[in-house]
């Protein structure tokens, strides 16, 4: 009994194994398909779409003297969109590259917000943003990924801001059960609550691009980034009264 009981285990056992060895082998394909989609995103795609671009500057240049205003407009639209779908292909090439194994790293959570507080110097000074930062955790983390997390985070609080309120954000973090939850509270126009889940898809836009100008990535890579490191991201907010952008790190 005992000997059959020792082979139904290791059975067990190996197929287990098996099982993840399966699993790791797909993961593996998925992240070189990813790769290979960032070249071709970067190389293949930019390529002729940058040709569009400067020869339509060039057309602009010679010309310029002998268009008339709706010609000239014609070509700005041509070259704004050009631009535009450049900046939503390099948005695309940074979002696959996550997919990229790397290295865990001591990060000193206080250190990345205040370089991002610092990158984003001109934005806060513009929009007279008060921004308070409670103390924060140092944990194992991808260095770079966290940055441009919590860099995306704040960019959208200072963005949608209520016209005419200077915006007011806190940065806090508290451990809950043994995991490190932060927290982005905003006082800008919110969020309804039907949208909660819809702002971290790729490409989703609640608003008008004249009005509050952006590519649809920036939350969904939020949510890859906060995934990478096993963690969930969400929202909890009013329309009209504010967000507050809740993410766990599990490392």
């Amino acid at each position: 009994r005992n000997m059959l009981r020792g082979t139904v285990q290791d059975i067990t056992e190996r197929k287990i194994a098996e099982e993840t060895a399966r699993k790791f082998a797909i993961l593996e394909s998925k992240s070189k398909e990813m790769e290979q989609f960032a070249y071709i995103a970067s190389h293949d795609l930019r390529e002729p779409l940058l040709t569009i671009k400067n020869y339509v500057e060039l057309f602009s240049d010679e010309y310029k003297e002998k268009l008339d205003e709706e010609s000239a407009e014609y070509l700005h639209r041509i070259t704004r969109a050009a631009v535009r779908m450049d900046e939503l292909m390099r948005g695309l090439l940074d979002y696959s590259r996550l997919s990229k194994i790397k290295e865990l790293q001591k990060v000193d959570c206080n250190d990345v917000v205040n370089q991002v507080i610092a990158d984003l110097n001109s934005l806060i000074s513009n929009s007279h943003a008060k921004i308070t930062v409670d103390h924060l955790p140092v944990l194992m983390a991808y260095p770079l990924e966290i940055k441009q997390l919590f860099q995306n985070l704040l960019t959208n609080a200072i963005k949608f801001r209520k016209q005419g309120v200077e915006p007011e954000i806190r940065i806090s973090a508290q451990k809950l059960k043994g995991v490190w939850t932060f927290k982005i509270a905003d006082n800008g126009i919110g969020i309804r609550p039907v949208d909660s889940e819809k702002i971290f898809g790729l490409f989703q836009r609640l608003h008008n691009r004249n009005e509050y100008p952006g590519s649809g990535i920036g939350l969904a890579y939020c949510k890859k980034i906060v995934e990478l490191h096993h963690g969930s991201i969400w929202v909890e907010s009013t329309p009209g009264a504010g967000s507050s952008f809740y993410f766990t790190i599990i490392t």
